[in-house]
């Protein structure tokens, strides 16, 4: 599972600390700033954090990108789904009849 690597003790210093200092790769990033609070706890400013990159969507955006799919030809989709029709129909049959 993805889950947010702790900031760095430099960015937890620094009143502010981007997604890109927590290691998030992107091709495209979204630099996501949250500025601590005076007197805000660690738990806390990353709890708001964690809150916001979820808002954002960055972790399905690189649970999509994590594996490459090559593009699959429109003959060889069309022909698997003609296959998994034909199936469902013979499973159907055979449920029918009460072989399956």
């Amino acid at each position: 599972s993805l889950s947010p690597i702790s900031p760095p003790a430099s960015a937890r210093r620094d009143k502010a600390f981007t997604a890109r200092q927590i290691s998030y790769k992107l091709t495209s990033t979204m630099a996501l700033e949250i500025k601590r609070k005076e007197g805000e706890s660690s738990n806390s400013i990353l709890f708001r954090f964690n809150k916001r990159v979820r808002q954002s969507g960055i972790l399905i955006e690189v649970r999509k990108r994590r594996f490459h799919h090559r593009a699959a030809n429109k003959r060889k989709v069309r022909l698997s789904a003609v296959y998994r029709e034909a199936k469902k129909g013979e499973m159907a049959r055979a449920k029918k009849l009460g072989i399956a």
